[in-house]
């Protein structure tokens, strides 16, 4: 093996633990899930005497019920569980890259997930574990593995039944590459279907909770439930960033024109569901699905661009935005309720 190789992995390996070992020596008031179900369940997969047992007196998904029973079950220590969640994400995120086949993208990858969504997935635990499948599930997709892609969404609904949102992506990139001379009427159809399920949004969430797919809790989520509805003006800002930059530099990027005719349709999905919060804040759980995803498109973006000079204003751009967006969101706002990161193991 080259030393090329051999540094990749080793680079590889890196990426991997670090985010995993901060995760898993963070303390337990960092991340609302930690402190609630994440450490409940914990609790009840280290007393229960079977896995039947413990089954019948935890209702969450089957996957993540799986994944923390066999955890608990072999480390019995919280912390390891935290470790392991974070590096399921992680490894996920780096599987999706490599299915590229181009391994110069996993650093600007890791750069927008350290950036974007790390401190989301000290909070929001099961779904960013479905985000990170689904984003391997559209690597496969953009790869021609349709039927591996659909498995993995499958799998991902299994930690958060959230994921089956992403299903709505297979249909997308069908007709994608069909509307490329009529595109824009293409996105005009697009937004006007999703428009019209905010109005509706109430309506299928009856629907869904009549039909005991999920727990009647859900319906909390309608417009005027306990969950309420809100316009998420910092996830707006990082959409309406990620859109305004495709639609800026596509015309230097040797992407195929229906990739890019592609990932411009994901961003313009994920703003119009920003702005579906205001009926329900499900929307956003929906919109992470979409806006996630540029944790591949971005990187493509900027790998594309063939002219360096372009590729470097491309890149300093990028960078730029996004370590505003995490110095406005983390330090300063404390969105994802995890800043001042606070360890006890690591003396922090």
């Amino acid at each position: 093996m080259d030393k090329k190789k051999v540094l990749g992995i080793l680079f590889l390996i890196i990426a991997i633990l670090i985010p995993s070992i901060f995760a898993g020596c963070r303390d337990l008031n960092i991340g609302t899930d930690t402190s609630s179900y994440v450490r409940d369940y914990f609790r009840e997969a280290r007393q229960a005497k079977s896995f039947f047992r413990y089954n019948e007196d935890v209702s969450t998904d089957v996957g993540y019920s799986y994944f923390n029973y066999i955890i608990t079950k072999i480390f019995n220590d919280f912390s390891f569980l935290l470790f392991f969640i974070q590096a399921f994400i992680v490894t996920f995120i780096a599987l999706a890259i490599l299915q590229l086949k181009k391994t110069n993208l996993l650093t600007w990858a890791f750069l927008v997930y350290f950036l974007l969504y790390f401190s989301n997935s000290l909070n929001m635990t099961r779904q960013m574990m479905a985000l990170a499948v689904c984003l391997y599930s559209f690597s496969n997709l953009i790869t021609g593995n349709r039927i591996k892609a659909l498995i993995l969404v499958g799998l991902a609904s299994t930690f958060h039944f959230s994921a089956f949102i992403f299903f709505a992506i297979f249909p997308i990139y069908f007709y994608t590459s069909k509307f490329i001379k009529n595109f824009w009427l293409f996105q005009f159809i697009v937004g006007v279907s999703f428009i019209l399920v905010v109005f509706l949004l109430d309506y299928i969430i009856i629907g869904i909770v009549g039909l005991g797919a999920v727990k009647e809790g859900f319906e909390n989520y309608k417009s005027g439930g306990l969950y309420g509805s809100n316009l998420p003006l910092s996830d707006l800002f990082l959409c309406i960033v990620f859109f305004s930059l495709l639609i800026t530099f596509r015309k230097f990027s040797q992407l195929e024109t229906s990739q890019k005719n592609l990932f411009q349709t994901v961003f313009l999905i994920s703003i119009i569901l920003c702005f579906a919060a205001i009926q329900s804040t499900f929307a956003i759980r929906g919109m992470y699905y979409f806006s996630y995803l540029s944790i591949i498109i971005i990187p493509l973006l900027i790998n594309s661009i063939e002219d360096k000079k372009i590729q470097l204003v491309t890149g300093f751009i990028c960078a730029a935005l996004f370590i505003l967006y995490w110095g406005l969101t983390i330090p300063y706002a404390n969105l994802g309720e995890t800043y001042p990161y606070q360890s006890k193991i690591l003396n922090l």
